[in-house]
């Protein structure tokens, strides 16, 4: 059985109050995309099909079962999370689209993540066991064409798009890292100084962690086009897709 402990970072954003004190924001980490994949916040596995609205950004999970393959996992070693990007926020009060810019750009270049005892775990042919899962579920009788909502996706294919969870890695544990010009108190100082700058603060108690043996601790996502051949079958075109609006979604549906 997985287990995770999910939790947010609080976050201080020097601004412009009423007082003249920081904005507080408090800022949620869950799913955030990073060079290793969505932070598994949940209970999210690979092989997992999901019906993906871009026009409200809402995931619904498609009742599939998707059997992937996997490639031999890499040797285990501790392996780093950058580029974080994609996460949520709350401010007490609001702030300008600078503050805001500077206030991403923090998290991304300073603010990393450790994971120990890591493997890689990367599936194969996954397009192929998608269109054995579809193909078995008519042979039971099913009918996915309606229940995938593949009508749907094959009637708007710029609106709706499939997300496939597929490569993993996985890992024992995970802990923050916060770099920068200097800490004080358990926080990231940047830029120019207590007011002048940002403060980002770590509390011991939101520090974000995975645990277990082997965990799935990031996790990674293909987005494709759906549209029926010539012969009727379920056809695949992969495509490019937003990151951060993809973390959003995930952090709706768990």
């Amino acid at each position: 059985m997985r287990s995770f402990i999910c939790v947010g970072a609080a976050l201080l954003l020097a601004g412009c109050t009423p007082g003249g004190g920081p904005v507080k924001v408090t800022a949620n980490l869950d799913y955030a995309n990073t060079s290793l994949g969505y932070r598994n916040s949940g209970v999210l596995s690979s092989g997992q099909l999901m019906f993906w609205d871009l026009q409200t950004n809402q995931l619904v999970t498609v009742p599939a079962d998707i059997k992937l393959q996997s490639k031999r996992p890499t040797r285990r070693r501790d392996l780093e999370a950058s580029q974080v990007r994609g996460f949520d926020f709350k401010a007490d009060a609001s702030l300008t689209s600078q503050k805001e810019a500077t206030l991403k750009a923090a998290v991304q270049n300073k603010v990393k993540f450790t994971v120990k005892d890591a493997q890689r775990v990367d599936r194969r042919q996954i397009f192929t066991a998608v269109s054995t899962a579809y193909t078995d579920a008519k042979t039971r009788g099913e009918n996915p064409f309606s229940s995938w909502r593949v009508d749907d996706a094959t009637a708007y294919p710029a609106r709706f798009k499939f997300v496939l969870l597929d490569d993993e890695v996985r890992a024992s544990s995970e802990s923050i890292e916060l770099l920068g010009e200097r800490t004080a108190s358990g926080s990231l100082i940047v830029g120019g100084g207590d007011k002048g700058g940002i403060s980002v603060s770590f509390p011991n108690s939101t520090t974000a962690k995975c645990s277990g043996d082997q965990v799935s601790c990031y996790i990674n996502a293909s987005v494709f086009t759906v549209f029926l051949n010539q012969s009727g079958g379920l056809d695949y075109k992969p495509t490019g897709f937003d990151r951060e609006a993809l973390a959003a979604a995930l952090r709706d549906l768990s």
